[in-house]
């Protein structure tokens, strides 16, 4: 499983502990939002769409148009 620390003031890494208890990094942000975004990510979680776009998407008739 994926989480982040606070490596050093002002940056979060993200990474993983290996079952040897070694820590290994996979990427660094500058705020822990991202760095909860990306753990997110990497742990399975897909965002969703908006509110607006799914409601767009349910109501037409099933045709593409751009």
């Amino acid at each position: 499983m994926y989480v982040y620390i606070n490596s050093e003031p002002g940056l979060w890494t993200v990474g993983f502990y290996r079952p040897d208890g070694k820590w290994e990094p996979e990427s660094d942000h500058d705020n822990k939002e991202a760095a909860a975004e990306r753990v997110a990510w990497l742990n399975g979680s897909r965002p969703t769409l908006p509110q607006s776009v799914q409601e767009a998407l349910n109501s037409g008739d099933g045709v593409y148009r751009p």
